[in-house]
């Protein structure tokens, strides 16, 4: 069980990385609530992933069992909050094949510029 307290990034960040691992896994805190989770669980269930928690997995604690497949993600034009893609490109670590994430407007590129880091294959296209 990992208490991640007030940090909505930590439970985004670490629910799509205990997403792609074969065990099962509890995060605890109080600010997924915030985070629009459905942005965050559906994906990552439709990757396979075993998510349950309060009120149908949209509040922490979240239990989590992992399995990672491949997943064609896109963003919902009409979300304020885009928080989904962040957990399904950390889980897309652990998938066998290719995960992509398709949005409506180019958003920031923390994550990629992560991944580049670590040398993790990043490829962008442009509109089209």
């Amino acid at each position: 069980m990992l208490d991640l307290g007030n940090s909505g990034t930590g439970m985004r960040l670490l629910a799509g990385l205990l997403a792609g691992q074969d065990f099962f896994s509890v995060l605890t805190g109080d600010r997924i609530s915030e985070s629009d989770p459905c942005q965050i669980v559906d994906p990552l269930q439709r990757m396979g992933a075993k998510i349950d928690g309060r009120f149908c997995a949209t509040l922490a604690p979240l239990s989590i069992r992992g399995a990672a497949k491949p997943l064609p993600y896109r963003v919902c034009k009409s979300c304020c909050k885009r928080s989904g893609q962040v957990a399904v490109l950390l889980a897309g670590l652990y998938a066998n094949g290719e995960t992509t994430v398709n949005e409506p407007s180019k958003s920031r590129d923390h994550t990629e510029r992560m991944f580049r880091f670590f040398g993790v294959e990043v490829r962008e296209q442009g509109p089209g």
